[in-house]
């Protein structure tokens, strides 16, 4: 390593991303075709949130490096980011290949994994990870949300905390994954993440609307709203379609009690739907968490 990359190196982990781009400026102008410019170009562009020009850095330095290791891994991260799992698993599996006894490497397939629902694989990879690499700290993280997914939740409780403590990482992994969970519908799921977040950050509040939320749309008092919450308008429509047959039915048979029921039903139905959420945030933040 150069005298200006290892400058690069500090500069990142001291987060000075102004200074950094002057030295890498430095470091262009000496070697222009030096591949190690371009990973630490990456680096700066993902540390300022540019992510389109980290990933067009790394672009290149995977063209002028194929097998460089460090670049496809900071190319596995910039794809989960993006949301190209597959792109991301592509280059994971090229790092498993190359490097079989890395457990870091199988850590991030996990998250790739982990991150597109594929649960059980996400924990077989986490296993691994920890058996080849026990003191790595992503192999932990993994480890840790996968057993909370899996309902191996007492052992990782401690864990988590443990965790957020050492490296804020993890923490943001544990919110990624809240998030996927949530997109798919798993609430209860979800809700266990949460807790652990609540856990290891009492005092977030961003962690605690989150288990507030999640709690009330997985109380078995919001069951009956279930298909509104799942389907959306479509359930509503359905709904609206349901109760004007049986109307129509009533109507067409004479029958008053039945449509007495049906209307009621409905009126019923429709104040729940309204008023459900917003009484059971508000009893689930009396109770407490």
């Amino acid at each position: 390593m150069s005298e200006l990359h290892r400058q690069l190196e500090h500069l990142l982990e001291t987060r000075r991303v102004d200074v950094a781009r002057r030295v890498l400026e430095r470091a262009f102008a000496e070697n222009p075709s030096d591949p190690e410019n371009h990973y630490y170009a990456a680096r700066v562009a993902d540390r300022a949130g540019d992510r389109a020009e980290a990933t067009r850095q790394i672009g290149q330095l995977l063209t002028l490096a194929p097998n460089h290791v460090r670049g496809l891994s900071l190319a596995v991260e910039l794809a989960r980011k993006g949301k190209e799992h597959a792109l991301a698993e592509q280059h994971a599996l090229e790092l498993i290949r190359g490097n079989p006894e890395q457990g870091h490497y199988y850590a991030q397939y996990a998250l790739v994994m982990l991150e597109t629902l594929h649960v059980e694989k996400a924990r077989a990879l986490a296993l691994e990870a920890r058996r080849l690499s026990p003191e790595d700290e992503l192999a932990h993280v993994v480890d840790v949300l996968t057993s909370i997914v899996m309902g191996e939740r007492d052992r990782a409780r401690h864990d988590l905390a443990e965790l957020v403590r050492r490296n804020p990482d993890a923490l943001s992994v544990a919110w990624t994954l809240l998030t996927v969970l949530e997109a798919d519908h798993r609430d209860r799921d979800a809700l266990e993440v949460a807790k652990e977040i609540v856990r290891a950050t009492p005092d977030d509040p961003d962690a605690i609307r989150a288990v507030i939320e999640l709690g009330a749309r997985t109380h078995p008092l919001a069951w009956p709203a279930w298909p509104l919450r799942r389907f959306g308008h479509f359930a509503s429509i359905g709904l609206w379609i349901a109760a004007a047959v049986a109307l129509s039915i009533a109507a067409h048979t004479k029958n008053l009690s039945l449509a007495v029921w049906v209307g009621g039903l409905w009126i019923v139905y429709a104040i729940y739907s309204w008023t459900y959420l917003p009484l059971l945030r508000r009893w689930i933040r009396a109770r407490g968490l």
